[in-house]
């Protein structure tokens, strides 16, 4: 009976272990099938996740490519903006450079039509001076000739009055030597004396004529005089002011060609700064197009060394993902493999101690049966020191709560 019975334990342990295989078999390919679920799940994320890859790098070029358009435009924008502003600031630098040099210009120039002016004003008045000298000395010698052709009638004059005095002295003399012959001594004095009293009266009436004939001639000369005098500074004041016009008439003619040569040469000198400016803007615009062709070129580079990089950490992230994929195959088949191990050897330590040993997940979910206070006891001795770092006598032999402490460490309190 005790065979029997041994035998029938023995059939029943093998009929179990039969059962266990082939539990732990259905298990392995329960397992297998749900990893292989995973992996299809993870090779569909994987391949949605490199979609949405796609899409955001993509999106990302676009942005990327937009904001250098509109970085390349704007810096493009602000360099032409910085040219019209250097080009402004050079055009009003000029053209205030050019006022100054204008204003300069006419101020030099009114400056020397002033002195000339002034020299000519000096000049006429030095003629003045000068005319009205050689007026008076003109004057002055023809009131000296007059004066000396009348001192000299006035003599002539007085010398014909003698000449006729001594005439008539003698005819008086003749008469009286005549009257002397027929008349007495008395009566020839006293004839003498009348004659001599008559001369003496018309000597002083002719003195007198003359005198007053004299002084009408001087006043009459004087008045002619002064009346010349007089026409020929009118003469000198109208001849002036011919001059001073004339002057003047050559001065204005003067300056309205100098005027005239200055506006032409400020419009000749606009239009040479209009040149310059159009020549300056045509450098300028042909200078940011070929910024503008570098700039291109560098974002072209840049954005295909881009896409390089892009593509290389494509490559590195799918070599990587690839790697990760293989670890994970690795790991999980080396799991398994040592989860098959572990139910191997489990098995085999369930057959030597004559009872069965559970792994740490299905007592950590819960077996019936089985106190839950000492769930440690249906480890198998290998997995309780992988666990425990120690074996089962040593870990009876320590206290309860250091006991309690290890198995909330695992899990198992």
């Amino acid at each position: 009976d005790k065979e029997a019975q041994m035998l029938a334990q023995t059939e029943d342990l093998k009929k179990e272990e039969e059962t266990r295989k082939g539990e732990a078999v259905e298990k392995l390919k329960s397992l297998e099938a749900e990893r292989s679920v995973e992996l299809e799940k993870k090779v569909q994320m994987d391949e949605a996740a490199k979609a949405e890859d796609e899409a955001r790098k993509k999106e990302t070029q676009a942005k990327l490519k937009a904001l250098e358009e509109a970085r390349n435009a704007k810096e493009i924008e602000a360099r032409f903006i910085a040219q019209e502003k250097t080009v402004k600031e050079e055009n009003e630098a000029r053209k205030k450079e050019a006022a100054e040099r204008i204003k300069t210009m006419e101020s030099d120039r009114y400056a020397e039509l002033e002195k000339k002016r002034t020299e000519m004003d000096e000049a006429a008045k030095v003629l003045d001076e000068t005319r009205k000298k050689e007026t008076t000395a003109r004057v002055k010698a023809s009131e000296e000739k007059r004066a000396a052709e009348f001192e000299k009638k006035r003599t002539d004059m007085d010398e014909a009055a003698k000449a006729m005095d001594e005439e008539r002295k003698k005819e008086t003399i003749a008469k009286l030597k005549a009257l002397e012959e027929a008349r007495n001594a008395k009566e020839i004095e006293a004839q003498l004396i009348a004659q001599e009293k008559t001369l003496k009266d018309e000597n002083a009436a002719r003195k007198k004529e003359a005198a007053e004939r004299i002084k009408a001639m001087e006043t009459e000369k004087f008045a002619e005089l002064d009346k010349k005098r007089r026409e020929m500074e009118e003469a000198a004041k109208a001849l002036d002011e011919a001059r001073r016009k004339e002057t003047g008439a050559r001065l204005k003619a003067l300056e309205e060609k100098r005027a005239a040569e200055f506006e032409k040469k400020r419009t000749e000198m606009d239009e040479a700064a209009k040149a310059l400016d159009e020549v300056r803007k045509k450098e300028t615009q042909e200078k940011l197009r070929a910024l503008e062709q570098e700039r291109l070129a560098e974002v072209e580079s840049k954005r295909k060394e881009i896409e390089d990089a892009v593509n290389l950490g494509e490559e590195l992230e799918k070599k990587k993902k690839e790697k990760k994929e293989a670890d994970l195959v690795a790991k999980a088949e080396e799991e398994e493999k040592k989860k098959a191990e572990a139910e191997v050897a489990r098995q085999k330590a369930s057959e030597e101690h004559d009872i069965k040993f559970y792994s740490l997940e299905e007592l950590k979910s819960g077996v019936d049966g089985i106190d839950p206070n000492e769930r440690e006891n249906y480890l198998s001795p290998a997995e309780f020191e992988d666990i425990f770092g120690m074996d089962k006598d040593s870990f009876h032999a320590l206290k309860s709560w250091q006991q309690n402490k290890m198995k909330k460490r695992n899990a198992i309190f």
